[in-house]
């Protein structure tokens, strides 16, 4: 009986310590394209791919093109069965990787140069994402400040051969969130479009008071480094590191969970001949959380966890097993 009492008292207990952390997912992985150039389209994802995982990364690649005179366009470099140059250049790539730690990229291309070939207009879209979802044990006593540490660098781009239109832009979307007791909802958001008529706008915000005054200012116009000479060209780059501190809070010996995504578009609804929008996030970017308090920490924990449900069921296993012991 005492046995019996014993193994019920530890379900119980593990139960209540996953209750307490019940909002917080399993990591995972999700990686998503599409890609659509003229009727044909194409599109790719992996979804929920949950740690511990076999084979990293996980990656989607998406591309759609008119056949021109023989040639299926650009292509992405290093992609097998796709030479990096050729006559033809008609075609929409989009391609995600999610990896762990770090690595992650997104990258989507939109366009057309064909000398003699104009296909009538038609919209000529790209889009990729990448959505991580990792665990935090906190370490220490008390409520715990949780600090949030951000990093990517790409580039928007958007060109014609004529005047600038405002059917072409790029566009990246960063989300990062937080699960826990204590903060639960957005840490940070962030939008940049470059769009190839009205220029290069941000939007977003973030938690805890802070502000995007670094994000913004970490953009820079780089357009006067193009080698084009059309004078129809714009180019934005990005270079960002930013550590947020304070931005919220936890309570000692939970497991938080931290969700973060990056998106980005090349939308071309102008037309595909001699028309370009690009945006490019495919070297790096990552998220951490971290803390500075004394005497706390945070560790990292991608293993999968059972389920309350799951975890009943094995207490009533051991319970029937150890009733038919006895």
């Amino acid at each position: 009986m005492k046995r019996t009492l014993r193994i019920s008292l530890s379900v119980a207990a593990a139960m209540s310590a996953l209750s307490a952390s019940a909002q917080v997912s399993l990591p995972y992985i999700k990686t998503h394209t599409e890609a659509r150039y003229q009727a044909d389209s194409a599109a790719n994802g992996n979804n929920n791919i949950f740690f511990p995982v076999a084979a990293l990364p996980a990656v989607a690649e998406s591309r759609s093109f008119v056949n021109v005179g023989g040639f299926t366009g650009f292509g992405r470099e290093g992609v097998a069965g796709m030479p990096d140059l050729e006559v033809a250049f008609d075609d929409a790539d989009a391609y995600a990787r999610g990896q762990l730690p770090g690595n992650d990229g997104v990258y989507a291309r939109a366009g057309g140069w064909s000398p003699g070939h104009a296909p009538a207009i038609d919209n000529v879209n790209a889009l990729a994402s990448v959505e991580l979802y990792r665990n935090y044990k906190v370490n220490g006593s008390g409520v715990i400040p949780i600090d949030l540490v951000t990093f990517f660098e790409g580039f928007l781009y958007t060109g014609t051969n004529s005047g600038f239109s405002s059917n072409v832009e790029a566009k990246v979307t960063i989300n990062v969130s937080m699960d826990g007791t204590l903060y639960s909802g957005n840490l940070f958001s962030a939008s940049a479009t470059l769009n190839h008529l009205n220029g290069f706008t941000t939007s977003g915000s973030v938690a805890g008071g802070n502000s995007l005054a670094g994000f913004n200012s970490a953009w820079a116009d780089t357009t006067a480094t193009l080698t084009s000479g059309d004078g129809h060209d714009r180019l934005w780059e990005l270079n960002y590191l930013e550590a947020f501190n304070n931005i919220a809070t936890a309570n000692a010996g939970e497991t938080i969970g931290l969700k973060y995504s990056i998106e980005v578009q090349a939308n071309n609804d102008e037309g595909p001949f001699e028309i370009f929008s690009t945006a490019d996030f495919s070297h790096s970017f990552k998220f951490n959380l971290n803390t500075s308090a004394s005497g706390a920490s945070l560790s990292e924990v991608n293993l999968v966890v059972p389920e309350p449900g799951s975890l009943l069921g094995l207490g009533l296993g051991l319970f029937i097993i150890s009733r038919r012991k006895k």
